[in-house]
């Protein structure tokens, strides 16, 4: 399966896996100043891709099951929420669920 026109996977992957180890990070250790930088960098990132193809499936590798950027906002929202640095991303948390609740991208 291709990616869907314009959506660049490895800009998705990278952004989401960075997103995921800062959160973990924050776990063990108070939130710095960069680290909510690097969360909303990702977000954005993120964001962005979600504008371009929110509900067209793909693989973010060969064998990873398929997901859609709206999947994969709501995984990064809840992920926000309830696992990141102990409440501090919640404002981040909220914005990506409503990007993910849009019912069209906006341009």
């Amino acid at each position: 399966m291709t990616a869907p026109p314009g959506l660049d996977v490895g800009a998705v992957n990278n952004a989401g896996d960075r997103f995921v180890a800062v959160c973990e990070e924050l776990e063990s250790r108070p939130a710095q100043a960069q680290d909510l930088a690097d969360l909303r960098e990702g977000a954005a990132t993120l964001t962005r891709a979600f504008r371009t193809s929110p509900d067209e499936e793909f693989r973010r590798s060969p064998k990873a099951p398929k997901i859609t950027m709206r999947e994969l906002l709501r995984a990064m929202a809840l992920l926000a929420s309830k696992q990141c640095g102990d409440g501090k991303a919640g404002a981040l948390a909220n914005r990506l669920q409503r990007v993910a609740r849009r019912k069209a991208p906006i341009r």
